[in-house]
């Protein structure tokens, strides 16, 4: 509810907040050049102690979601490795959080609930060589969004961000 001496709103920290959780995380090689891993977190953050100010009325935000924190993140990698080639998929799910502070579990509204996602990236990476002495080119390819999901990677308030939709990058390394 106030402005500074240039006219823009005044910000500031919550109180007390907590934020607590558990992460997972693991990975294996199973055949000869396959790994897997991963990781997953559950977690927990809220205010405790917070007081925003509208139009100089103070509204209590004690117990409620902090904003741009999910509850549950996880992701995977597989990855193939032979003598020159590289290829490697890796999956990123992304539960749902808010949009901004007043929102809290059980009353969130839907304008203002970042809906979860799934989002799955490629490598490709070839190495050769090009000349007697062992000189060496590398190629890849790296794909983000392989299935051209379309979400929201973030929001604040009501303004909502997508992300980008498929998009590929190649390089050549000599």
């Amino acid at each position: 509810g106030q402005l500074d001496r240039f006219g823009i709103p005044v910000t500031g920290n919550a109180e007390r907040t907590l934020h607590q959780g558990i992460e997972f995380s693991g990975g294996a090689s199973l055949l000869d050049g396959l790994e897997v891993s991963g990781n997953a977190t559950l977690s927990k953050n809220r205010l405790l102690k917070y007081t925003e100010f509208e139009n100089s009325v103070s509204v209590s935000l004690d117990g409620n979601t902090i904003a741009g924190f999910p509850d549950f993140l996880a992701n995977m990698r597989a990855t193939y490795r032979s003598d020159r080639l590289i290829v490697s998929l890796s999956l990123q799910h992304v539960g749902e959080s808010y949009s901004d502070n007043f929102q809290s579990p059980g009353k969130a509204g839907p304008a203002r609930t970042v809906d979860p996602y799934t989002v799955v990236n490629g490598w490709l990476s070839y190495r050769m060589n090009i000349d007697p002495i062992g000189r060496e080119a590398e190629a890849r390819v790296q794909i983000n969004n392989l299935f051209n999901v379309y979400y929201a990677s973030h929001a604040e308030g009501d303004e909502f961000y997508p992300a980008a939709l498929r998009n590929i990058f190649a390089s050549l390394r000599i």
